[in-house]
């Protein structure tokens, strides 16, 4: 006789069994994914072809054969079991938690960068934060209320920390509310 499972063994089967995608158009894989299969083959059908014309039949033996032409492996990139797939989402939405809370913090008004630092867990990901809202639009970088040319953008998060603010465009204030 079955046994009857429980609702948290339910649970765990679900986020082991259930798959999502990360993709745009996540129905369109279906018909996808055969093209590309199509399309691999046929690349690798026209590369033995060009081989067997361009030397003699007596030279090609099949060990030949199979070190000259490579078998492409196609991955199905994307798809992922529903708890990779929540845990990738939750991880994403804590990287991205600094930078919403920078934008939270200059809605009361410009905030020089040494403040916003201490916001970020390292360098790294504070010039990658920053970078992030200043290419997006969210930010602008100002060093005595002038405007820092983005080719100037890395240079003075790591080396004109004191001396630069950061202010919110209207574009991060529609995003933050």
């Amino acid at each position: 006789m079955k046994q009857r499972k429980s609702p948290q063994l339910k649970k765990q089967d679900e986020y082991e069994k259930t798959f999502r995608t990360r993709m745009e158009n996540p129905h369109a894989f279906r018909k996808n994914w055969p093209k590309k299969k199509a399309r691999e083959n046929r690349s690798e059908r026209a590369a033995v072809r060009s081989l067997m014309a361009s030397s003699h039949p007596d030279d090609l033996t099949g060990e030949l054969l199979k070190h000259i032409v490579h078998h492409h492996t196609i991955h199905k990139s994307g798809v992922m079991p529903l708890k990779d797939f929540l845990e990738d989402r939750f991880q994403r939405r804590l990287r991205m938690s600094p930078e919403l809370e920078t934008l939270d913090q200059l809605l009361g008004g410009d905030m020089p960068l040494s403040v916003l630092r201490q916001l970020y867990i390292d360098q790294s990901s504070f010039e990658a934060g920053i970078v992030g809202l200043l290419s997006g639009g969210d930010v602008r970088l100002l060093n005595a209320s002038q405007e820092i040319p983005r080719w100037q953008w890395k240079f003075a998060l790591r080396t004109r920390i004191d001396q630069c603010t950061l202010s919110i465009t209207t574009q991060g204030m529609e995003r933050i509310s």
